[in-house]
């Protein structure tokens, strides 16, 4: 199943991406083709951002633009996702709350993640 991951970013240690990674490779261990953005944003940004030795850098770089990357997000939903994952705290996530509302108005599955 292509899977979206969906979770709670701005403002957290090291962009939440350690989460992402963890629950990324779960799911593909279970078969699922998955789309994380913590994935997508290194591929536009590179490493160097989230991996600051005290790692407590939560400033997007000027190289990520947080319209462009809901953009891409929100298009692969629409175009591929047939369910969406929700990390912990996705709940307190403006960004993963549009996520939720438009899997749940294209009738997608729901992975809630623990």
């Amino acid at each position: 199943m292509r899977v979206y991951l969906a979770g709670p970013m701005t403002g957290i240690k090291q962009f939440n991406f350690p989460a992402f990674f963890k629950y990324a490779d779960q799911l593909r261990s279970e078969g699922h083709e998955v789309l994380s953005p913590a994935e997508e944003d290194i591929a536009r940004a590179g490493n160097e951002f989230w991996q600051h030795s005290d790692g407590t850098h939560t400033n997007l770089p000027p190289t990520i633009n947080y319209r462009d990357c809901l953009r891409v997000d929100l298009n692969w939903i629409i175009d591929k996702a047939e369910a969406i994952a929700l990390i912990p705290g996705w709940e307190k996530s403006s960004g993963a709350a549009v996520e939720w509302a438009l899997a749940k108005a294209l009738g997608l599955k729901f992975i809630y993640l623990t």
